[in-house]
C-alpha cells in the first residue's frame, strides 16, 4: 500500500513539472518542452524518449514555469504558425491528416501510395497519350493509362525537405508493332513495299547503280540501316540487311514513361508577409531517349491572407534543361494554387483544390504563350486513405497544338497520299492554330492503306482529295483530361 501511494505521489509530481499539449483530435501528451521551429516542437516525455509534433496537429500548450528555462510558445491555436502544404500539390495532393508517429529526432518522413488512371500534369498527358499512339487508337478525354505514383518526402524541422515522386506504368509495358509494316530493316523505319522490289528484281538490278540504288537501298524509297546516314555515307554501304527484313516492334512500350521527380527545397516563414518555398526539382526518365528529361528552379509565395479558406500560393517556375536540343530552355510556368479541406481533423475530410497555369513560351520553336491549364480536382479522405476525381482544362488549346506534343510536321514528297504510308513521308498537322492533329487511329493498317490509295487514284479534284484526307486523319485536341487516382498516406 506505502508504495502505492509513493507512486501515486511521483506520478503527481510529474504532472505537476509537466508541460501540457493538447492535440486538435483531443489527445493530451504531458513532457518537458525542450526545443521547438516553426513547423515542429519536441518535447521530453517518459523514460528517456522524445517526441516531435507538428505545430498544425496542436490546439493549445500549456507551460509549467516551475523552475525551468522553456522557449517561449503561444497559447492560441491561432498564433501556431501552420504547416504548409507540400509544394507543387496539384501534381500530388498528400492527406493532411497525420498520426502522432514521428521520428524522435525531429525529422517527418511520410510516405504515400497512390494509384492514378493517367499521369497528367500541368494539363499534359504524359501516359494516354503515349497508349494511345501505341495502340492505333484515338486521342480522349478518359484514357486507362494506369500507373503506381509512390511519393517520398522526408521534412526536417529546419524547413529543408527532400522529396522522391515516382511513376511506374502498370500495363502494357512491353513494345508492340505499331506501324503493322510487313518488312523492315529496323523498328519505327519505312517498310518495303514487295511490288516494288519485285519489279526491279525483274529487272536485273541485284547491285549499285549508277545513281547508287540497289534492289535493298533506294534514296527516294528511304531503305537503308538504322545506324547509315545516306547524306554522308556512300549509298552502297546503306543497303539494309535483307535477311533482316521483317515485322519489328516500335520502341514504344509504356515502360518508357516511368520516371522519377526529385526536389529539393527549402520553406521558410516570413511573418506577416506569409510563407516561402525555393528549391530546383529534376526529372528523369526511364527511356533515356525519351524528350521529358528536365530540371526547374521555383520559388512559391504562400500568401499570408485567407490562408484557412483557400491558402492562395503563387507558384514560379523557370526551365534550365537542354532537354529537346534546348528548344524548351529558359520556358517559364507562372501558377496560382488554391486548397480548402472540409471537416479537417476529422476522420472523414474533403479537399478541393484548383491551379491556374500560363506558362511564357511553350518551346523555342513554336514561340507560343498562353494559359496552359487549369487544373481542379476533389479529394475524399478516410482516414490515411484517399480518393480523387480531377481534370485539366486546356484553355489555349494552340499551346499544345504543334510537333513537339504530337506528331512531327514532316513535309510529304511526291504523292500527297500514297504518302500517308509511303516511305516518302507521313501525316502532318496542318495547322497549329485550328485545336487539331493527327489521329493515331487513322495512320496504319489495311483500312487506311485502303482509303488512301482509292482517294489518291480517283478522278476528283485534286483540292477536293485533300479535304477529304485532312478530314480523315484529322481530330480535335481534347480540351478537358480527366483522370481517377486512390490510395494512402504513412509515416515511417
Amino acid at each position: 500500500m506505502k508504495k502505492f501511494i509513493f507512486l501515486i505521489l511521483i506520478l503527481f509530481y510529474y504532472e505537476l513539472q509537466a508541460d501540457t499539449v493538447i492535440l486538435k483530435n483531443g489527445t493530451q501528451i504531458n513532457g518537458t518542452l525542450i526545443e521547438q521551429s516553426n513547423r515542429f516542437i519536441i518535447l521530453s516525455i517518459k523514460n528517456g524518449k522524445f517526441r516531435s509534433i507538428q505545430k498544425n496537429e496542436i490546439e493549445s500548450i500549456q507551460i509549467n514555469e516551475l523552475g525551468k528555462n522553456t522557449p517561449e510558445l503561444p497559447e492560441k491555436a491561432e498564433d501556431i504558425i501552420p504547416e504548409r502544404a507540400s509544394p507543387g500539390t496539384y501534381r500530388h495532393i498528400a492527406p493532411q491528416h497525420n498520426k502522432d508517429t514521428h521520428i524522435s529526432n525531429g525529422v517527418d518522413v511520410e510516405l504515400t501510395h497512390e494509384v492514378v488512371s493517367d499521369f497528367i500534369w500541368r494539363g499534359n498527358s504524359y501516359g494516354g497519350e503515349y497508349l494511345a499512339r501505341r495502340n492505333n487508337s484515338k486521342y480522349k478525354e478518359v484514357t486507362e493509362y494506369y500507373a503506381y505514383q509512390p511519393n517520398l518526402r522526408v521534412s526536417a524541422p529546419s524547413g529543408f525537405y527532400f522529396e522522391l515522386w515516382g511513376n511506374l506504368a502498370m500495363t502494357n509495358r512491353k513494345d508492340k508493332d505499331s506501324d503493322m509494316r510487313m518488312l523492315q530493316p529496323y523498328p519505327g523505319s519505312f517498310g518495303v513495299d514487295p511490288v516494288y522490289y519485285f519489279d526491279r528484281l525483274s529487272q536485273g538490278n541485284y547491285y549499285s547503280s549508277g545513281d547508287g540504288s540497289s534492289i535493298f537501298y533506294d534514296p527516294s524509297k528511304n531503305l537503308y540501316s538504322s545506324t547509315c546516314d545516306p547524306t554522308t555515307t556512300p549509298a552502297e554501304l546503306c543497303n539494309a540487311n535483307p535477311n533482316k527484313l521483317k515485322p519489328r516492334k516500335e520502341q514504344n512500350g509504356m515502360w518508357r514513361t516511368d520516371g522519377l521527380f526529385t526536389t529539393f527545397a527549402y520553406n521558410f516563414n516570413a511573418g506577416k508577409f506569409g510563407d516561402f518555398t525555393a528549391g530546383v526539382w529534376w526529372y528523369f526518365e526511364g527511356d533515356k531517349k525519351g524528350r521529358y528529361s528536365w530540371d526547374e528552379y521555383f520559388i512559391w509565395w504562400s500568401l499570408p491572407f485567407l490562408k484557412k479558406v483557400i491558402a492562395p500560393q503563387i507558384q514560379f517556375f523557370t526551365q534550365g534543361s537542354q532537354d529537346l536540343s534546348g528548344s524548351a530552355d529558359g520556358g517559364n510556368y507562372l501558377a496560382f494554387y488554391t486548397s480548402h479541406t472540409f471537416l479537417e481533423d476529422k476522420f472523414f475530410r474533403i479537399q478541393v483544390y484548383n491551379n491556374i497555369g500560363y506558362k511564357n513560351i511553350n518551346n523555342n520553336t513554336d514561340q507560343k504563350s498562353g494559359f496552359f491549364d487549369i487544373t481542379s480536382g476533389i479529394k475524399f479522405f478516410f482516414g490515411d486513405l484517399f480518393i480523387s476525381v480531377n481534370d485539366a482544362y486546356r484553355p489555349d488549346i494552340h499551346m499544345y497544338d504543334n510537333s513537339t506534343f504530337y506528331y512531327p510536321d514532316t513535309k510529304l514528297n511526291n504523292s500527297y497520299y500514297t504518302s500517308k504510308t509511303d516511305p516518302t513521308g507521313t501525316l502532318i498537322n496542318q495547322n497549329q492554330y485550328d485545336g487539331k492533329t493527327v489521329n493515331p487511329s487513322r495512320m496504319f493498317g489495311i483500312k487506311n492503306d485502303l482509303f488512301y490509295s482509292y482517294l489518291d487514284s480517283s478522278e476528283a479534284d485534286q483540292l477536293l482529295k485533300n479535304y477529304l484526307s485532312e478530314k480523315y486523319y484529322q481530330q480535335d485536341i481534347p480540351r478537358h483530361l480527366f483522370w481517377m487516382s486512390m490510395g494512402f498516406l504513412h509515416k515511417l
